[in-house]
């Protein structure tokens, strides 16, 4: 209870400090009617408060526009932007560059709105491909009733209905956009998507509310952009989801340290996780939930794996998608590095073995041995619990050729090959 009470305050004080902004007041103007906006924008353009009345828009975009030439659009503190049916923004297109700045005010929002309140209405916010431009910000800005189409073909890097999507190009690039102290609710669809990678530059301090699928889709290796104060309420799936545009297992071979901390909402596994570069790192922090898919796995192959949560509320949960059935590989470290599982409640895997060559059996945690390379890894106070093989599976050849395990004050149940096996 002290480390969650510690955690929060923590918390309270980032979202002070990082999302208060200097507020200078900004006059609405004197105008009773949206100017309606049914072209691409090619020049840079700033739209302002025009209209006295808060419950009439200031502007209303009457197509799929895109912002081209090399253009801005800057939108200023307490404006509201409603759109027809299908509208949206494209912010540059395949070949043409573009960029947004919509930055309001925690007490001045900015909102992106349909016509009709209903969730669908129009289209959303769309980051082409191409447009790695780090100007892109939507912060302290309210996106509602999206989702009423595809943001853009899945050919073209999109391929998903979202209120506001990164598309991902052919050849890997992909776009940009920061999106903080900001509120994404009444969506049809996903609220936030990337097809692959995380298409995020910042991104802290948002909620997602009401949206019918997945509050959060991208790829896994953009897991670490997510804060520890965003959060999900009352979304088709309450977090953080792993892409599943593509089949195979997703591998982290950047040399980068991974830190997943949210405790808001669980991430989700739809095609697992491979760590493939020695420099590379994967730390679950304490109170994270990890929901895997069948079949998945994490697979610690080369760099470092850490899960240590805490005792009590903040251990760290692992699990499969259906409670009490053996529906995911388990957790398989192949690196000798030091690996530390710690105050963890692991279940659901060994539905299947490891791997044919060097781990073939099945468990909540493999270690590998083969031809002399070696796991290594420290499991200490977990549950395993409900594995259709092993608690922890221990490669060995012999009493001299095996993985390095080092296990002490472990708890086992329901697991159906034996606790510890080699």
């Amino acid at each position: 209870m002290k480390m969650k009470k510690i955690s929060l305050l923590f918390s309270l004080f980032a979202v002070l400090t990082f999302s208060c902004k200097k507020e200078v007041p900004i006059e609405p103007g004197t105008e009773t009617s949206p100017l309606i906006i049914d072209a691409d924008i090619t020049e840079t353009t700033t739209l302002t408060n025009r209209v006295a009345d808060s419950t009439i828009a200031d502007y209303c975009i009457t197509n799929f526009i895109a912002i081209r030439n090399g253009a801005g659009l800057i939108i200023e503190p307490g404006v509201t932007i409603e759109f027809t049916a299908d509208a949206g923004i494209s912010v540059g297109t395949y070949t043409e560059a573009g960029y947004i700045i919509a930055d309001g005010y925690f007490s001045s929002k900015i909102t992106f709105t349909g016509k009709t309140k209903s969730p669908g209405f129009w289209r959303g916010i769309a980051i082409s491909p191409t447009n790695a431009d780090a100007r892109n910000l939507i912060d302290n800005c309210i996106i509602e009733y999206a989702g009423s189409s595809l943001l853009g073909t899945s050919t073209a890097g999109f391929g998903y209905r979202s209120a506001i999507g990164v598309g991902t190009d052919s050849d890997g690039s992909t776009g940009l956009v920061s999106i903080k102290n900001s509120t994404i609710r009444n969506n049809s669809g996903k609220g936030y998507s990337c097809k692959t990678n995380s298409g995020l530059n910042e991104f802290f301090n948002n909620k997602f509310i009401g949206n019918s699928e997945e509050a959060i889709y991208m790829g896994a290796i953009g897991f670490s952009k997510i804060d520890v104060v965003t959060s999900f309420t009352g979304n088709g799936f309450d977090g953080i989801y792993q892409d599943s545009f593509d089949a195979s297992i997703e591998t982290i071979s950047d040399g980068s340290t991974h830190t997943w901390a949210n405790e808001n909402g669980p991430y989700f596994l739809s095609r697992g996780i491979r760590l493939n570069n020695p420099s590379a790192s994967l730390s679950l922090d304490f109170g994270v939930e990890l929901i895997m898919g069948d079949g998945t796995m994490i697979n610690c192959k080369e760099g470092t794996f850490t899960a240590i949560g805490h005792l009590a509320e903040n251990r760290i949960t692992i699990r499969g998608q259906s409670p009490g059935f053996s529906s995911w590989r388990g957790i398989l470290i192949e690196a000798n590095t030091d690996n530390f599982i710690r105050n963890c409640d692991i279940s659901e895997g060994g539905n299947e073995i490891f791997l044919a060559a060097g781990c073939n059996g099945s468990a909540n945690i493999g270690v590998f041995y083969w031809a002399g390379n070696l796991g290594k890894v420290t499991v200490e106070g977990c549950s395993l619990n409900n594995s259709g093989g092993c608690g922890i599976y221990n490669e060995t050849f012999s009493p001299t050729q095996h993985g390095d395990l080092t296990q002490t004050e472990n708890t086992f149940s329901g697991n159906a090959s034996g606790n510890i096996c080699d």
